[in-house]
């Protein structure tokens, strides 16, 4: 299980009362490391930044973690040489155990610190350098753990408000979802608000364009009104004119009434024509007088001679009368304007004369 969850001082440490070298790590007031190196202990790489020890009188196993693969070599190196140091100190302590069985027990204990210091050997020198060394880094990482210990604390604080921050931005959060809710429904009911009106919008432009096609219906109709309105002033002046004609119609149905088939003097002729006239039905209305009849072929006289045939037909209003002679003509012409006799002489010129019923 890891000791720490931050990076630490690793430190060799020479014991001058036990003659023994140890690894100690501490954090803050927490020691994590305190391991007696033995000569049968071995460092074994478990991977390019980790490596880890057995110590067989903790009845633990110890593992670092290194940031480089360069640093994890030099703890190995130095790990191998603290444990050939602590070889050598155990076989001199072995040696010194033998040569002071020959001598007392006093003097081995009270003799001077020169005696000791002619009988030291370099690697005992590096070793209690190095214990020095180890001392004032012990004495700098134990300064370092109450500038970490600030920094903590200090990270503590932050994170505090950090965590206040956090809450309060959560009830924010919180307080836009709601707010951005009540925005989305008041889109949707603005949207639908649109919708509604752009509907009643296309249906004002189709009631303009039902009333700007019935006001061209109106404008249609007023000019057909007008136009009615001039032919009604043309029949109304019409109107005015038909008294007149009746009169006229009158009073040549007074004068055809009794001589219709009495001579030519009946219309006024001039001169005889070479065949009785008798008055019939003419087809279009040609005039509103009488049938003028005129033979233009010289030589001819007047005589008594009487119609042989007389046709009258009538129409819905009026009676017109053509008349016939004796004798059909060698060449028959067809029918000229305003009558339906079947032969007529070439040389005729006739018109139709019509007359009301009253003169029947």
């Amino acid at each position: 299980m890891p000791a720490s969850k931050q990076a630490v001082t690793v430190s060799y440490f020479y014991d001058v009362t036990r003659n023994s070298y140890r690894i100690i790590s501490v954090d803050g007031a927490k020691v994590i490391i305190n391991s007696t190196i033995t000569p049968n202990m071995t460092f074994t790489k478990t991977s390019q930044k980790f490596g880890q020890w057995a110590d067989s009188r903790a009845n633990t196993v110890f593992g670092l973690g290194f940031s480089s693969e360069l640093q994890l070599t030099k703890f190995a190196e130095k790990f191998q040489e603290v444990r050939e140091a602590a070889r050598l100190a155990r076989d001199k302590s072995q040696e010194k155990t033998e040569t002071s069985s020959n001598h007392s027990q006093a003097s081995s204990v009270n003799g001077t610190d020169d005696e000791k210091a002619s009988h030291a050997s370099p690697a005992d020198t590096h070793l209690k350098s190095e214990n020095d060394k180890l001392k004032i880094a012990l004495t700098q990482s134990a300064a370092n753990v109450k500038k970490w210990e600030m920094e903590l604390q200090t990270l503590r604080e932050s994170n505090a408000r950090l965590t206040t921050a956090l809450q309060e931005s959560a009830a924010s959060v919180e307080q836009w979802k709601r707010q951005f809710s009540i925005c989305r429904d008041e889109n949707d009911r603005l949207r639908s608000k649109i919708e509604e009106l752009e509907e009643q919008c296309s249906e004002i432009n189709r009631e303009k364009e039902k009333n700007t096609q019935l006001k061209r219906r109106i404008e249609e109709l007023e000019s057909e009104v007008r136009d009615k309105e001039m032919e009604l002033k043309d029949l109304r002046k019409q109107s005015e004119i038909i008294p007149q004609l009746m009169s006229e119609c009158e009073y040549v149905s007074e004068k055809l009434e009794v001589r219709v088939c009495s001579g030519p003097e009946v219309i006024g002729l001039t001169r005889t024509p070479p065949f009785p006239l008798v008055f019939t039905h003419g087809q279009g209305w040609v005039s509103a007088y009488e049938l003028l009849v005129m033979a233009e072929h010289p030589g001819w006289g007047w005589g008594a001679a009487s119609p042989t045939y007389t046709k009258v037909l009538c129409t819905a209003r009026v009676w017109v009368i053509v008349s016939y002679s004796q004798e059909t003509p060698a060449e028959p012409q067809p029918v000229r304007r305003g009558t339906e006799s079947p032969w007529c002489p070439d040389r005729v010129r006739y018109k139709t004369t019509l007359v009301s019923s009253s003169s029947c």
